[in-house]
């Protein structure tokens, strides 16, 4: 027969020396099961030998456990079924059952033999969180579900911008939820805007997600704090409807103005980014966004020489395009008429068109 080799357990005095773990009488914590009600000393069924006390039958199970030698309890309370709520009020109210099982074990033996309670309060209660029952706005986009890299960005800046709940006078921040998801690990080089010209960088797309956020807080309503447009009009979205945002210097931001909580919900399927904002059916609101082109800036148009090329010859060496001046507005309609807000003016500065002409003279 084998004989396993268990050298430090081969006796009581080498199993004391090497042991890591040691349980005294000092570790063990009874749990106290309270129920309402007088005179009851139930044993629960699944638990053999382990009871429902009411209040007035603590003092002799406490007297017990002490003359045990067990200075530790962890309290049970079993409210009255219809003391019982969705968001467990009866756990900080100050007459709930434990709030007075703790203060007659007090009475029964002053000395702090009771494990201390913390009783924390939701940040949000159930019957804040079920205002929310409606859709204040909605607002989609789409975009080259084939552009791999930027359907990656505008994913990755969706997910870190969802399932946002806003509090009443609480501000929304895109800059703060992206840097908050630490997606930048993540991000891929994809098409950007940088200094008025398309070019290619870390997270393109993300003000795709950034746009379609704002004109959903522009349909719910919401009191838009700041927004900036692109320097060239986006593809995507119609002018003067665009937020453009760069982590640490450009932000979109905006206010819940209302009384109950707002829910922020995205979602990215097939082509098209589809944000939607939830609150409460009392701040819906009939909300038209409208914009007007105020100023159309002709490109200036810039020749050059170089000898670099032969004559005769004529490079585009950039495209021009024309600016806009654009202004934003949202009208509020009911029965009484219309109310217009004005949002705010976006600005596409006009780009020169350079053509470079050939001047070196060909050798005969």
């Amino acid at each position: 027969m084998l004989r396993r080799p268990r050298r430090l357990r081969i006796n009581s005095a080498t199993r004391n020396l090497v042991r890591e773990t040691k349980l005294n009488i000092e570790d063990l914590i009874y749990p106290l099961f309270i129920v309402e009600g007088e005179n009851i000393k139930r044993e629960i069924s699944s638990l053999p030998d382990v009871y429902h006390f009411s209040l007035d039958m603590l003092e002799e199970e406490i007297k017990e456990i002490k003359d045990l030698g067990i200075e530790h309890v962890i309290l049970f309370g079993i409210p009255h079924d219809h003391e019982k709520d969705a968001c467990g009020s009866e756990a900080y109210n100050e007459n709930g059952i434990i709030q007075r099982a703790v203060r007659k074990i007090k009475e029964i033996d002053n000395k702090e033999e009771v494990i201390p309670i913390l009783v924390v309060n939701p940040l949000y209660t159930y019957e804040d969180l079920s205002k929310i029952n409606t859709i204040l706005g909605r607002f989609e986009t789409h975009f080259n579900s084939k552009n791999y890299n930027r359907v990656n960005n505008i994913r990755l800046a969706a997910k870190a911008t969802n399932n946002i709940l806003l509090d009443t006078g609480e501000v929304f921040s895109f800059n703060s939820n992206i840097q908050n998801s630490h997606i930048d690990k993540y991000l891929k080089e994809a098409p950007v805007i940088i200094n008025g010209k398309p070019n290619k960088g870390i997270g393109g797309g993300m003000c795709q997600v950034s746009s379609t956020i704002y004109n959903a807080a522009l349909y719910s309503g919401l009191k838009i704090i700041n927004v900036r447009n692109h320097s060239i009009p986006s593809p995507y979205i119609e002018k003067g409807r665009d937020a453009t945002v760069s982590v640490g210097c450009i932000d979109l931001k905006f206010l819940n103005k209302y009384n109950t909580p707002i829910f922020i919900y995205n979602e990215v399927m097939d082509n098209k980014i589809v944000c939607t904002i939830y609150g409460n059916e009392k701040d819906i609101k009939d909300i038209e966004v409208i914009t007007e082109t105020t100023d159309i800036l002709h490109n200036r148009i810039i020749r050059k020489n170089s000898e670099k090329y032969n004559l005769g010859v004529r490079k585009i060496e950039q495209e021009g395009r024309q600016g806009y001046k654009v202004k934003t507005y949202r009208v509020y309609k009911n029965n009484f008429g219309k109310k217009t807000e004005y949002i705010g003016e976006s600005y596409y500065p006009p780009q020169d068109k350079i053509i470079i002409y050939g001047t070196r003279e060909l050798r005969k």
